[in-house]
């Protein structure tokens, strides 16, 4: 029996899909490893290596899905997949951050490729609705098994291979589906398609490189230095540009005038905010999980299970709760059950309170934004015309790739910080009643990982002195922290209370928005 079909084409999608989702949180659980040798990477630089996959992921998605359409989903899905795997081999051969950063930002590229092709894939195959809902929920799932099993597959891997397994783990997914597309997927291309909007592509990219540069720049170099004040204006400049450019050009790559309706701008920056905050906060999550309170890899990823499963079993409960208390009432019930999650955490972190309440406070995280996930997605989502509805969903995916690029590199920027300064107080008292040289006093200060590998070049007392100011420092600027996640989400909750509430589905009626929860790039409809 042949490959051809479309019984073929969910699984390859979902194969596609699920290695995309993992690639979102597997890393965060090699943060430790990387900050260590042979890598050795600074907090900055660990914050650009998860933020180039995120960057370039959410601003080529639109491009991407244009680039299907006009060029044919079998290309796009294996040359999205060849970079994505080409990118994957390139992190694992190199071992210095910034030829590491240039990987991660070429996975992201060919990300951007496969997401938008592999949904456009089940919407030829499975023309009629029923169907298409069943295959798109199936596809949303497999994104959110990634998203939940990137932590624990992850900590595995480190715990009896190299780091460079959590990348390569990534080329015999990209193989095969590479080598399965040529029979499973049509080439059907689209060539009377309006042009690919490059100049777009390039202006989102520089803008909102240079605001994650400026952001991530600013704790090392202060907020007035030179070039982080150039990195905001650089900011500012090419989104206007882009804004402009959007707005003049005949066939545009994102159709600004979407973010002037109420009804789809709301949702989609509630969204933005949620995945911010629950996402950004896993970067000085994980780092707490293994250098302050010790976990290994593997017992950190295992940890951070309950965020992913918490996530999606709340999207079920979200699709119960919509006809009887509305749209916005759910909505509003899940930020606030997101921001007690975030107190909680900053408090368990801030006064190291053990597991227990960090395991609350997470499992209060995943289940407020799954209630949040899908029904903010319809509502976005279900104020579009049937013609917009591609490019609104792909904005949508774009924007929430968007939060978690932003949430990793404030919430990791303000925890940098406050380590430092916590740390340059102490260690101005201590540092002269010890023996240490002025190379030990300045790792110690740079960040927690230096300050552990001091201290074990120290006598037993004075280690164990070094370790615990440094844990201390780093828990408490991770608990200060938070509260600028629980900020934003407390705007969320300000904005879903003015959402209008869409009208209850009637008995046996579909639901407007995904089944299962995913992570960053997860929804129902589709970017063609």
């Amino acid at each position: 029996m042949g490959l051809s079909g479309r019984r073929w084409t969910l699984p390859l999608s979902c194969l596609a899909v699920v290695v995309l989702g993992m690639d979102n949180t597997i890393l965060n659980v090699a943060l430790p490893t990387l900050s260590r040798p042979p890598v050795s990477a600074t907090t900055v630089e660990l914050q650009w290596i998860v933020d180039a996959y995120l960057l370039l992921f959410a601003c080529l998605l639109l491009l991407g899905g244009a680039c299907g359409d006009r060029f044919g989903h079998r290309r796009a899905l294996m040359i999205g997949m060849a970079v994505f795997g080409g990118g994957s081999a390139l992190a694992a051969a190199v071992s210095t951050p910034e030829t590491l950063i240039v990987a991660r930002a070429v996975m992201g590229a060919g990300a951007a490729f496969v997401l938008p092709t592999t949904l456009s894939m089940l919407v030829e195959a499975y023309p009629d609705q029923a169907s298409r809902f069943r295959a798109i929920t199936v596809w949303s799932a497999a994104s959110g098994l990634g998203v939940a099993l990137g932590p624990a597959v992850g900590g595995a891997l480190l715990e009896w291979f190299p780091w460079q397994s959590i990348f390569l783990i990534n080329i015999p997914v990209a193989v095969v589906v590479m080598v399965l597309a040529p029979a499973v997927v049509p080439q059907r291309a689209d060539g009377d398609r309006p042009g690919v909007d490059w100049l777009g592509a390039v202006l989102s990219i520089l803008a909102f490189t240079a605001l994650v540069f400026a952001i991530v720049e600013a704790p090392e170099r202060g907020w007035s230095d030179t070039v982080v004040v150039c990195g905001f204006a650089l900011t500012a400049v090419a989104l206007v540009l882009f804004v402009v450019w959007e707005r003049r050009v005949e066939h545009p790559m994102l159709d600004v005038r979407l973010f002037g309706r109420r009804r789809f701008a709301a949702p989609t920056a509630i969204l933005a905010l949620a995945f911010f905050a629950v996402f950004g906060c896993l970067f000085p999550l994980t780092l707490y999980l293994q250098f302050v309170e010790g976990y290994s890899a593997v017992e950190a990823g295992v940890r951070l299970l309950p965020v992913a499963i918490a996530l999606m079993a709340a999207s079920p409960v979200a699709a119960r709760l919509s006809p009887r208390l509305g749209d916005r009432a759910t909505i509003v019930i899940g930020m606030v059950a997101l921001g007690c999650g975030l107190t909680v955490l900053s408090l368990a972190t801030g006064n190291s309170t053990g597991y227990g309440a960090v395991l609350a406070a997470t499992v209060l995280m995943g289940f407020g934004t799954g209630l949040v996930l899908p029904l903010a997605t319809g509502l976005a989502v279900g104020e579009l015309r049937s013609t917009e509805t591609g490019v609104g969903s792909a904005v949508n995916q774009a924007v929430r790739q968007i939060g978690v690029a932003l949430g990793v590199a404030v919430l990791g920027s303000l925890t940098a910080l406050g380590y430092r300064t916590r740390a340059e107080d102490a260690l101005q008292d201590w540092a002269g009643t010890q023996d240490l040289t002025d190379g030990a006093v300045a790792m110690a200060r740079e960040q927690i990982s230096g300050a552990l590998e001091a201290a074990q070049g120290l006598d037993q007392q004075a280690g164990q002195e070094l370790s615990d100011l440094a844990r201390t420092a780093f828990r408490e600027a991770m608990a200060d922290s938070l509260l600028v996640a629980v900020g934003a989400v407390a705007l969320g909750v300000l904005l879903a209370l003015v959402l209008p509430s869409r009208s209850k589905p009637g008995r046996g009626q579909e639901p407007t928005s995904s089944a299962a929860g995913g992570g960053p790039g997860t929804d129902r409809a589709s970017p063609t």
